[in-house]
């Protein structure tokens, strides 16, 4: 971007610096974005559709851990320590899906779902079938996969028992 652009695209956004918009307003714009894609990013011309793009991408926002996903991690070091490793930050990926931990050995897979980010609201999709969704396109690679929803870590005994279930059978009856 040239000095000249910059300096507009800055003007242009420090005149919209404070503004405040109604949470109607917040919600009309969301609604109108929500599915859209741009014409010149469709098919092979979209970048984020290598994985190594993506990667770069995730290392320059400097992703690190969630607060849910140090505290999965600190409870898989608990009950099965040395066995899974934080992916999260990019340093694994999964086509061009980056998931948050991944058995040393087993093809195995933990994905720690905020409950705002994978929220409807947010997602444009059920919560149930966001979840399906990515358990399948894991499993097509060859993965299996536990979706772990941050209201499900209040419950520390039951999170115990569903991670080590999962890490020991590959399944979860709960």
């Amino acid at each position: 971007m040239t000095k000249e652009i910059s300096k507009g695209v800055k003007s242009q956004a420090d005149k919209l610096k404070g503004r405040r918009c109604s949470e109607s307003h917040k919600a009309k714009v969301s609604a109108s974005k929500r599915g859209k894609s741009r014409p010149d990013m469709v098919g092979d011309n979209n970048p984020m559709k290598d994985p190594n793009v993506v990667r770069k991408v995730l290392k320059s926002q400097h992703k690190g851990k969630t607060k849910p996903e140090v505290f999965v991690e600190w409870v898989l070091e608990q009950i099965c320590p040395g066995e899974w490793e934080f992916v999260g930050d990019g340093s694994f990926m999964v086509g061009r899906k980056c998931p948050d931990f991944k058995h040393k050995t087993k093809n195995m897979l933990i994905e720690v779902f905020g409950d705002y980010w994978h929220s409807e609201a947010v997602t444009g999709v059920l919560e149930d079938e966001h979840e399906q969704q990515r358990i399948r396109m894991f499993e097509e690679k060859g993965y299996q996969t536990l979706v772990v929803w941050e209201h499900d870590l209040f419950d520390q005994w039951r999170l115990s028992q569903l991670l080590g279930q999962f890490s020991e059978f590959g399944c979860v009856t709960f």
